[in-house]
């Protein structure tokens, strides 16, 4: 298994392995099916986002399918440029191997090397697993969006949760 960075040519493989992430989890944002995922409109995606400098598209790649897949999206403004947002997933049967770890590894020095200092991401407080990966490699949590999905007719809070490389700041008194 190994971490690849994707471009519109992967769309087919990224957008069969979303698909299943969503059928498969409980704690994504989309319900399953209800992320029209089309090879198409996956590699609009991917070519929008290879013009961003500050954004780039992972995947957990071998035996002829991925495994997993993250998303780094960045900012263009001069004031938030240092930031980016993450969105991964991993096919159930590929959990527990490592694949999370190596996808967070390969998008924080990703960011690092991009100039980004600030890591942003959200999990369901109730996902435990992600909380603790996210824990593992520094996220914390800064606050929680309360009731910010329903998942199975039941209301969900979230964590929002954030790394940050750079120290040196002014901090609120």
């Amino acid at each position: 298994m190994y971490i690849e960075q994707l471009n519109e040519t992967h769309a087919p493989m990224l957008a069969e392995v979303m698909h299943t992430v969503e059928q498969e989890a409980d704690f994504m944002m989309m319900a399953p099916g209800e992320r029209n995922v089309t090879p198409i409109k996956i590699a609009e995606q991917l070519k929008r986002m290879e013009k961003q400098a500050s954004s780039a598209v992972f995947a957990a790649a071998g035996n002829d399918q991925f495994a997993g897949y993250g998303f780094v999206f960045g900012s263009s403004t001069e004031r938030t440029k240092h930031r980016a947002y993450l969105v991964m997933g991993v096919r159930k049967n590929s959990q527990g191997q490592g694949i999370g770890s190596r996808l967070l590894e390969h998008m924080i020095s990703w960011c690092g090397e991009n100039g980004v200092m600030r890591i942003e991401l959200t999990t369901v407080c109730r996902n435990k697993e992600a909380v603790r990966l996210y824990e593992k490699f520094g996220f914390q949590v800064e606050g929680k969006k309360q009731a910010s999905l329903i998942i199975n007719d039941k209301p969900e809070d979230e964590y929002m949760m954030a790394r940050v490389e750079d120290e040196e700041r002014s901090e609120c008194e």
